[in-house]
């Protein structure tokens, strides 16, 4: 009897583990099926609190303009104004080199990059149907054209390269015009923008050495300062495009630099004195 009662206990211990292991085999699916919709859920909350951001951002940028209608005002202009001061600076320096029927030591680089980088933000502004892009660029096109035409009919060797790196630059940027590819067109012309930022960093390091300024033109490196913190402000407050103002912050920071420079190495006129200077092009 002892033996049967031993059997029987063991027998239903066994029935009862079984049954446990039974009932929780049973309960995955369900317990996967939990765990995806708490995942699920926790995901389209994580992208209802980026889009509430990104709301509460916009409400803010809104409110700022709204309260301010001078602040679109400024900001919608002066970018493109600074920009036309650079373009002017570009001319003056064609105007010297028709002058002296020679390109001296001049690049024809700034130019290519003014009608390339120009070309570019045209496209982008035209279809983003952004006046304020498209308008100071498409001006800045013709500008461009007539300061290679400048250097063209005035150097003996002409910057065939150059004109096929431009020439492949702009055809690709036309056909993603054609296939309404804004964004990539707007890549392309922050790579650009990026570059050309950079090119004065090659100056500093006379600048250092011989502890002065005479060799970064002033008002052209004030334009493009100014220039490119009031495109930043058109960029990130009005535009809301990253396309625009991320690589003007870029160029803010290095003309940021370069106006330290000013500061701390005065001028001296009698350095570089027959240098033609080489303007800065900001887009």
């Amino acid at each position: 009897m002892m033996m049967n009662m031993r059997v029987f206990a063991i027998a239903f211990s066994f029935f009862i583990l079984f049954s446990l292991q039974y009932e929780e085999v049973l309960s995955l699916p369900q317990k996967m099926k939990l765990r995806l919709r708490n995942r699920s859920l926790f995901q389209k909350s994580d992208i209802q609190t980026k889009q509430s951001d990104t709301i509460a951002r916009n409400l803010a940028v809104n409110e700022i303009v709204a309260v301010n209608p001078l602040f679109k005002t400024v900001f919608s202009w002066l970018g493109p104004l600074c920009f036309i001061g650079l373009q002017i600076s570009s001319v003056s320096t064609a105007m010297k080199i028709v002058e002296k029927k020679s390109v001296g030591k001049f690049s024809p680089i700034p130019f290519a990059s003014l009608f390339t980088n120009c070309i570019i933000w045209t496209l982008y502004g035209f279809l983003k149907l952004d006046k304020t892009i498209l308008l100071p660029n498409g001006l800045g096109v013709l500008v461009s054209i007539y300061c290679l035409w400048a250097y063209h009919t005035n150097t003996i060797n002409k910057p065939l390269r150059e004109y096929y790196i431009v020439t492949f630059i702009c055809a690709i940027c036309f056909l993603l015009a054609n296939f309404q590819q804004d964004q990539m067109i707007g890549l392309i012309g922050c790579a650009l923008s990026i570059i050309l930022s950079g090119s004065p960093l090659a100056v500093v390091k006379t600048v250092i050495k011989e502890k002065s300024t005479a060799a970064l033109p002033f008002w052209t490196s004030l334009v493009t300062w100014i220039n490119n913190f009031s495109w930043i402000c058109y960029g990130y407050f009005i535009a809301n495009d990253k396309l625009i103002y991320l690589p003007n912050l870029l160029g803010f920071t290095l003309s940021s630099i370069q106006m330290l420079l000013f500061l701390k190495y005065p001028s001296i006129p009698t350095l570089h004195k027959d240098i033609i200077s080489k303007p800065i092009l900001d887009a």
